[in-house]
């Protein structure tokens, strides 16, 4: 699942994928390079590394998208324990589902995978040899972006998407039957221990007060392949004020309880 954060963009609403865990507003209209984009929103979705061992994953073919939050977490992930991007290829083959395919032919050697496709993985006879949540290593998976200017006008709409949303989460969390038939939809996935796996792994992590983390969007910047964004004041790339207005006023609590 996804937790949701707005960016400062072109288009007045608009999703892209996440490399690190964040949620809020992030700007500017006119600079969104890529690599920029990747910290502003986010989902603490469950996000594994899976092969056979950690050996045969360094040294050999990894799947992934390119450009793309997988690329950036299976760097950051073998970077930990010391392998470095020399030792390893990185394959662009697509999708989750995708990357699944690709261990099972043989394509690749070891994917970053999140829910529901890591139980399918290891049904196959992959096993997680890295989870990114367990490291707490900053990593996400997908948002909302805004145009600033149509924020600034369009405040109310705003601070009602994040109560929608907000509200949304609250339901999955108080109701697994319902949210699993959610997962199940959007998914295509229709086997129960599958969708079980997929609701324990996303739904309890996803954050219940989705402000930017100012160190996310300090990764994110200091990745881009463009100048600008790696030289950027960081304060310009995201606004924490609509969440902050519901919480002040008292909506989250009532929602999830204090933290």
């Amino acid at each position: 699942m996804k937790s949701v954060g707005l960016s400062k963009t072109r288009a007045p609403l608009e999703s892209f994928h996440s490399a690190t865990p964040a949620a809020g507003i992030v700007r500017p209209d006119t600079m969104r390079p890529r690599g920029a984009s990747e910290a502003m929103s986010a989902s603490p979705e469950t996000v594994s590394l899976y092969a056979t061992t950690l050996a045969f994953a360094a040294r050999s073919n990894t799947a992934s998208s390119a450009g793309s939050a997988s690329e950036y977490g299976i760097r950051d992930a073998l970077n930990h324990f010391g392998v470095r991007d020399s030792e390893y290829k990185i394959l662009s083959v697509g999708g989750t589902d995708a990357r699944v395919h690709a261990l099972q032919q043989g394509i690749a050697d070891a994917a970053i995978i999140s829910p529901p496709y890591g139980l399918i993985a290891q049904k196959l006879g992959f096993r997680e040899i890295i989870n990114l949540m367990e490291m707490k290593m900053l990593f996400g998976y997908g948002g909302l972006a805004g145009k600033e200017s149509w924020l600034k006008q369009n405040r109310g709409i705003v601070l009602a998407f994040f109560k929608s949303y907000l509200e949304g989460l609250a339901l999955l969390r108080r109701d697994t039957e319902y949210a699993l038939k959610v997962i199940g939809k959007y998914s295509r996935v229709g086997d129960r221990e599958i969708l079980l796996e997929s609701y324990r792994t996303g739904i309890p992590h996803i954050p219940t007060r989705p402000y930017v983390k100012r160190e996310i969007v300090d990764k994110a910047l200091r990745v881009s392949k463009n100048s600008n964004a790696r030289n950027a004041e960081l304060e310009r790339f995201y606004d924490n004020s609509f969440v902050k207005t519901l919480d002040d006023a008292g909506f989250l609590n009532s929602l999830f309880g204090s933290p």
